[in-house]
Parts: C-alpha cells; sequence; structure tokens
C-alpha cells in the first residue's frame, strides 16, 4: 500500500512540473498559438480519458435518450473535452 502512495506523490509532482511548465511557456505564445494547442491538448485528452468518455457518454445517454443519436453525443464530448482545454 505503501508503494501505491510513493507513486501517486510521483505522479502529482510530476503533473504539478508540467503545469508550471506550461504556464512559463504560455506567457510568450500568441492568442492564436494558444487556440491551436488548446484544440490539440483537447482531441488528445478526448483519446486518451477512455474512462471519462464513458462517463460522458452515459451521462448524455440518460439526459438525452434517444434524442440525440451516437454520433451527436460523440460530437458533444468530443467539443467538450476541447472546450475544457481552451
Amino acid at each position: 500500500m505503501r508503494k501505491n502512495i510513493s507513486m501517486t506523490n510521483v505522479r502529482h509532482r510530476l503533473e504539478y512540473l508540467v503545469v508550471l511548465f506550461l504556464i512559463f511557456s504560455l506567457k510568450n505564445l500568441s492568442a492564436r498559438s494558444i487556440f491551436l494547442l488548446g484544440r490539440i491538448l483537447g482531441h488528445l485528452s478526448y483519446s486518451l480519458a477512455t474512462k471519462r468518455r464513458k462517463i460522458a457518454l452515459i451521462n448524455l445517454s440518460i439526459a438525452f435518450g434517444n434524442k440525440k443519436s451516437s454520433k451527436e453525443k460523440k460530437n458533444i464530448i468530443k467539443n467538450s473535452f476541447t472546450q475544457v482545454a481552451l
């Protein structure tokens, strides 16, 4: 159990360093570049976050039922991930 706690701690520290790096890097970019980077990160997070994507699909199915097609629900989820990244 102790090993998992230390690995989580290491992961959190790495995430913190990545966020700090991004903050300092983004200060010098133009708004257009930041927007493009946000879209790329949104698409990347959509691809990697399979668990969150499944949860979002379940939630949309509960909310919309059969009123929205699977394709429409997937588009909503993709747009949501992109908006969060922006």
